[in-house]
């Protein structure tokens, strides 16, 4: 029967409370079997570029056999669609609703092979947010007592859509989905699929890339390889067409470039070769600049890695006679400052990666000590615990746990994913699990939900791993691509996509796009969201309160508040352009004039604002008036300046509720002018 087929993952989407949404619906009836197809006995589909699956609903007073195939090779006219092949996947006699992958083809085709009477209406709707449970395998229906197989109910066998079989046991396994025959225990494991993979773009200013991050439309991509070193940037925007748009280099960056962080306007580029830290402006991605470095031999030492938070960045030296953590002024992207560089024997096979959580600092070295570091007090970093039980190449900090992987070709013969509980940073971290896989080189790893994705270097694979379960991760997709994936250096997770950058060969290294499971939803209702990272093209609005455990980075239109801006710690301008103080243009000031004579009494209910003083010839002699003003508390701090006049005058206040007075004379000068002054209300506080 068709529900055989399809029935499963209509009912996982039930079980696993996900909204299988559909996009795009398609109706025909069917009331006679003939061959060829007929408008009386066939519907055709065409489906959509990158559909992974559809859903068919059939409904009626009928009886007959229904019959659901694919197939990707009609000619321009379709005048072929009865002589190509089609891929059967699977049939049905009585009404329903099934779930069924489209495994890249793109026609999908409901006939009847048998009829004897009646009218069945058929529904097709597709959706580009949900892929098939196990693409392409279509294991059966789920039942009270377990998984009835797509050929009968047999447990050694389940049909793939190529007409081959293969055994249910060996891809039904682990711990969310049941073995052949075993009933569904605990919630259902609903990740979809391989990636799949979606476009390349490569040349030689890509050769050895090191470190890839996607921001908006665009992808950043380092190479160490190239000569010289480049800073690329990649138009991401059609995944399957990525295009180059430019790529820089420097004198800094000429042996390579390394490391790598984006935040806002600003991508921050470690450089091993030249020991330098260098700060590129990517406000206008076609055309990125170099704006400021700093060099240093010894604290900067063929570092590769980069962390960023606010205006401070966290690297570490990789190789050298003493390996230091060093903390970076970042806050003026001209000139970036060394703050801070602290040494440990536990660092010192050399730093391999830093991360920033909290107000903690990650640190995995090449020799694999996993070590953590109070940044609560900057520029200070404090070692608070470690454990050297690990051979760490990469790590990802989840919310409670990091997921450390090793990746030293040819030792051990095998790698090893482990769980680490870090919810409690100061103690010892524990390993609560871990995998070991076939693969020699696990690489790097990036995690989004309950899947971590790994790459192998030696291999040219990419591994998927189901962390839900801390204790026992699990493998649940691979891929091997010698084409797209050559010697992989790092992996970006962002939305649907995997971007992997390729130390590639020869003189030619790339970014891959890989599509990976996610969903895609036109609007959406969720109660409770956990996210690894989040990309919003447009605006978020937070109903409530934001709470950032890190640093908040601004693009170049600030922040805008309707409240106070609260603040525990410094407010400073981080450039020598940059300013403190009351925005003009927007009605924040007010501009009075004394109108009788230099005693005259003025009125402004604002925080800041102009008085211009009656005209008059200046005096050695002391003499005030008064400024009556509702903002002004009697703990408020009044600053003055003179704008203006012949002369120069010497000004003085004294606050009241509601009110300051000014006291002023001159110091240099006579002469009858009209200066202005300029006022300025700060908040002061007694405690």
């Amino acid at each position: 029967m068709m529900k055989r087929y399809f029935g499963i993952i209509a009912v996982l989407c039930a079980l696993a409370g996900s909204v299988c949404a559909q996009n795009t619906t398609t109706f025909g009836n069917i009331v006679s079997m003939g061959v060829p197809c007929g408008a009386a006995n066939c519907v055709y589909y065409q489906l959509p570029q990158g559909t992974p699956w559809v859903t068919v609903t059939v409904t009626g007073t009928w009886a007959g056999t229904l019959e659901t195939s694919t197939s990707s090779a009609p000619n321009a006219n379709y005048s072929n669609l009865d002589t190509i092949a089609w891929t059967v996947l699977g049939t049905g006699t009585a009404n329903g609703t099934w779930s069924a992958a489209t495994s890249g083809a793109t026609y999908l085709r409901v006939r009847a092979t048998s009829w004897t009477s009646g009218s069945a209406q058929v529904a097709m709707a597709s959706s580009q947010s949900q892929a098939p449970l196990l693409n392409p395998l279509f294991p059966g229906i789920v039942t009270a007592s377990g998984l009835q197989m797509a050929n009968g109910g047999s447990a050694t066998n389940c049909w793939l859509t190529n007409g081959s079989s293969a055994n249910c046991s060996s891809v039904l396994g682990g711990p969310y989905l049941p073995s052949a025959g075993g009933p569904i225990t605990g919630p259902v494991d609903t990740f979809a699929a391989a990636p799949v993979f979606q476009g390349l773009v490569q040349g030689t200013s890509f050769y050895e890339a090191g470190y890839v991050r996607v921001v908006g439309k665009y992808a950043y991509v380092t190479a160490h390889g190239a000569s010289p070193g480049a800073f690329n940037v990649v138009d991401i925007s059609v995944p399957t067409s990525p295009a180059l748009i430019s790529s820089i280099t420097s004198t800094q960056m000429s042996n390579g470039a390394e490391g790598l962080e984006c935040v806002g306007t600003y991508c921050y580029v470690t450089t091993a070769p030249n020991n330098s830290f260098v700060v590129i402006d990517i406000s206008n991605a076609k055309a990125p600049a170099q704006v400021g470095y700093i060099t240093d031999a010894t604290h900067l030492h063929a570092t590769q890695t980069v962390a960023v938070s606010g205006h401070y960045a966290f690297t570490g030296t990789n190789l050298g006679s003493t390996i230091y953590l060093s903390v970076l002024d970042i806050s003026n992207p001209t000139a970036p400052a060394l703050l801070n560089s602290v040494t440990s024997a536990d660092l010192n096979s050399g730093v391999a990666q830093v991360g920033l959580k909290g107000r903690y600092l990650y640190v995995v070295t090449n020799s694999g000590v996993f070590s953590i570091w109070d940044a609560s007090a900057l520029p200070a970093l404090t070692e608070v615990a470690h454990t050297a039980t690990l051979i760490g190449a990469d790590f990802f900090l989840g919310d409670r746990y990091a997921y450390v992987i090793n990746g030293v070709i040819g030792s051990p013969s095998s790698s090893t994913l482990s769980v680490i509980d870090i919810s409690n940073p100061t103690v010892t971290p524990v390993v609560v699990g871990s995998v070991t896989t076939l693969n020699t080189v696990e690489w790097t790893i990036k995690c989004a939900g309950n899947y971590c994705y790994v790459t192998d270097a030696q291999q040219n694979g990419l591994m998927v791993f189901n962390v839900s379960n801390p204790a026992a991760p699990t493998l649940v997709a691979e891929i091997f691509d010698n084409t797209n994936l050559l010697s992989i250096d790092d992996i970006f997770l962002s939305g649907d996509y995997a971007y992997i950058a390729n130390n590639g060969s020869g003189t030619t290294g790339s970014l891959a796009i890989y599509r990976i499971t996610g969903e895609n939803f036109t609007a959406a209702s969720i109660g409770n969201l956990q996210a690894g990272d989040a990309n919003v093209d447009n605006t978020l609005v937070v109903g409530k309160d934001l709470t950032v455990k890190n640093g908040i980075n601004v693009g170049l239109f600030g922040v805008n508040s309707n409240g106070p801006i609260v603040s525990s710690g410094s407010v400073k301008a981080s450039s020598a352009g940059a300013s403190i103080g009351y925005e003009t243009g927007t009605g924040t000031g007010c501009a009075v004039t004394q109108l009788t004579s230099r005693a005259t009494g003025v009125t402004c209910t604002n925080n800041t604002g102009e008085i211009t003083m009656f005209s008059a010839a200046g005096s050695t002699t002391a003499a005030s008036f008064t400024v009556t003003d509702t903002a002004v508390l009697a703990t408020d701090c009044i600053g003055l300046t003179q704008q203006g006049g012949t002369n120069t005058y010497e000004l003085f206040s004294k606050v009241a509720a509601g009110s300051f007075v000014v006291t002023f004379l001159t110091t240099g000068g006579t002469a009858i002018d009209a200066p202005t002054i300029n006022f300025g209300v700060t908040k002061c506080s007694a405690n």
